[in-house]
């Protein structure tokens, strides 16, 4: 048999390797499986690190256009980092809401660095969470970051909820996005607790009419966001 020989050239490959941070766990593991509406002060620290990293996002011209439980990490100290920007595209209002804070050590890029541009993936985004513009297929409003607004509304009801099953937890955010109306008991039960802000920046959050929405930096201004000493 013939004898090969390759020059130590030829033999070199080229390797790319990409290290990214390792986060353990996701809101959605922390919502399913540590009752995070039994630690308010928690719950509103990792809500309000949402809000600042969507904020963040917003300051730099780009929609999320996927946010979710599941593309929300957390990492070692237990804070919040977004990552998932697959889906993510520049908005028509580019840098609108440049006072943003920074870092943002809680946002995640997305591996390819580049982001859509165009029109060709405007109506997507897990269903759940879909602003009713965009499922209605209505003409893309002006500032588009209003539907990561409406998606961080439902975060918020699901982070205080306590869902015995996932058809439960569909329903009910079906229901909520659909008419607006919370489960049996759920609005009576922050009323009881003295946390009427629940209900209000929910409704707010997820408002049928776009420009009736708060920004993200709206939120983080209003007195319905406690301020956490966490």
């Amino acid at each position: 048999a013939p004898r090969l020989s390759l020059s130590k050239q030829q033999l070199e490959v080229q390797v790319l390797y990409i290290q990214m941070e390792y986060c353990e766990k996701t809101l959605a593991d922390v919502i399913a499986y540590e009752r995070l509406f039994e630690a308010p002060e928690r719950l509103w620290n990792l809500f309000r690190q949402i809000v600042s990293g969507v904020a963040y996002i917003h300051s730099k011209g780009i929609v999320h256009r996927d946010l979710k439980p599941k593309n929300i990490f957390l990492d070692f100290s237990g804070d919040i980092k977004i990552g998932d920007l697959g889906l993510a595209r520049f908005s028509q209002i580019k840098g609108e809401h440049e006072d943003a804070e920074e870092p943002h050590d809680n946002v995640v890029s997305t591996a390819s660095g580049s982001l859509e541009v165009d029109d060709t993936s405007a109506n997507v985004g897990t269903m759940l969470y879909l602003a009713p513009e965009v499922m209605d297929s209505m003409p893309s409003a002006s500032d588009q970051s209003k539907r990561d607004v409406y998606a961080l509304g439902i975060i918020l009801f699901e982070m205080w909820s306590a869902f015995s099953t996932t058809m439960e937890r569909i329903t009910s955010i079906d229901r909520l996005r659909r008419l607006e109306s919370f489960p049996h008991g759920f609005e009576a039960q922050q009323l009881k607790a003295n946390r009427r802000n629940v209900c209000q920046l929910i409704r707010w959050l997820i408002n049928s009419e776009p420009t009736t929405r708060p920004t993200a930096l709206d939120v983080l201004d209003s007195e319905l966001l406690p301020r956490t000493m966490l």
